[in-house]
């Protein structure tokens, strides 16, 4: 499959709708991944959001491509100030006016409840859940957690003690080291509690899996997750920090896309590709998430998908919507659709080793025709971001040409059942 997130905060800031998406038939995309809760509020909550929502859904489907419903699940700030005794509590006592407590009852129920709804409304092909996660090692410390930690064997008292110690926010992965390294040398405490927070994050999914696999058998549920898993240098930060792990999710979705989004880790297309070698191996039914977003250019989206070529993956989505240039080819010419908020100003077209300039001025949901067929295409502009300021540089461009493998739906999950 060949999927495509579409967020909310985007629209803020658009001159005009977005209304025509055949464009992205036409590019080979076979599902949609549109948010409908995010970390604030649900779809509920906002007339606009619902609005919004409820067209791209309908346009989806008449374009026969499959509808997925995004829900943030660990935060829900506009949740939280009505139900402060579901929030997060930090390692220092702190109640957190975002993030909620994964062992809240009443806040798993209304999750569930909203995805039910969403499911009935928008006639859904499939929910992904993102954002299922503790966010650093100093969330997860609520009294429920804490009793939960200790009945798994933790010397809660000690092992607080010592991440209080160590712990720096401004660099939480690095000040943790020295916990990382016994946690791979199997030290009885801090394996005892990195177990119990994976525990907790698997028991919630399991709760959301099981409402939703009873009532709706045929809706898709899948599972956006950090790539650290994945990685032999970090999945104890991945375990420890956010309490994912691979395995404890893979009976309880359909599919789980590990987010290998380079730039926010440092790194190159090598990484992508040893992350979706891993995934391929030991995730059946992954779909890889590449990031189109900036500082990601044509280039880089090019040296991930090619790094991803040949792996027995079930697909790739890109994110976002509202992050890139679409580049379809149609006989002769290739057609270009511009889905920032702002405008191309300027092309470079590759083919071989030759390269080739092009003003232009291509607006926000505009199309316009190249001719021949390239390489790789190149767009230069400007546009404005969900704050409201102005980037200018490089834009990202993805091809057909590039992803039309995946356009296909594949199988592999089930070949490992």
């Amino acid at each position: 499959m060949l999927g495509l997130w579409f967020n909310y905060g985007d629209d803020s800031v658009r001159a005009k709708e977005h209304d025509n998406l055949e464009i992205l038939k036409r590019f080979g995309f076979t599902d949609v991944y549109i948010l409908v809760k995010g970390t604030q509020i649900d779809v509920w909550e906002n007339p606009k959001f619902y609005d919004r929502d409820a067209a791209l859904f309908g346009k989806a489907r008449e374009l026969q491509i499959r509808t997925h419903g995004v829900f943030i699940c660990s935060e829900a700030a506009a949740r939280i100030q009505v139900h402060p005794e579901e929030a997060d509590l930090s390692r220092r006592g702190t109640r957190s006016d975002s993030r909620i407590g994964h062992l809240s009852r009443g806040y798993q129920e209304w999750l569930i409840e909203s995805i039910r709804k969403a499911v009935k409304t928008f006639s859904l092909d499939g929910i992904q859940l993102d954002f299922l996660r503790y966010g650093y090692i100093g969330n997860g410390w609520t009294a429920e957690e804490e009793t939960f930690y200790a009945s798994c064997g933790v010397d809660v008292p000690a092992i607080k003690q010592e991440i209080n110690s160590l712990y720096t926010p401004d660099d939480p992965v690095a000040s943790l080291e020295p916990l990382f390294s016994r946690l791979k040398a199997g030290e009885k405490n801090i394996t005892a509690f990195t177990k119990a927070r994976r525990k907790v994050i698997s028991v919630f999914l399991k709760t959301i899996s099981e409402s939703i696999r009873h009532e709706f058998p045929k809706v898709e549920l899948s599972v956006a997750m950090m790539p650290d898993g994945l990685d032999p240098e970090l999945y104890a930060v991945s375990e420890l920090h956010y309490g994912q792990n691979y395995q404890d999710f893979l009976p309880l979705a359909d599919h789980l896309f590990p987010m290998a989004y380079r730039a926010v880790y440092g790194k190159g297309a090598d990484w992508v590709g040893t992350i979706g070698r891993n995934a391929a191996a030991l995730v059946p039914g992954a779909v890889m998430g590449l990031e189109c977003t900036e500082p990601s250019t044509a280039i880089d989206i090019c040296d991930d998908l090619r790094a991803l070529s040949g792996l027995r993956l079930d697909g790739i989505c890109l994110f976002r919507y509202g992050r890139l240039v679409f580049a379809v080819r149609d006989r002769d010419d290739t057609i270009l659709y511009n889905s920032y908020a702002g405008t191309v100003k300027r092309l470079i077209l590759t083919k071989g080793t030759t390269e080739s300039e092009m003003e232009c001025s291509l607006d926000e949901a505009s199309i316009m025709r190249v001719p021949g067929h390239w390489d790789l295409i190149r767009a230069f502009g400007c546009f404005r971001s969900a704050k409201e300021k102005v980037y200018e540089g490089e834009l990202c461009v993805a091809g057909n040409w590039l992803t039309e493998s995946y356009s296909t739906d594949r199988t592999f999950k089930q070949e490992f059942r």
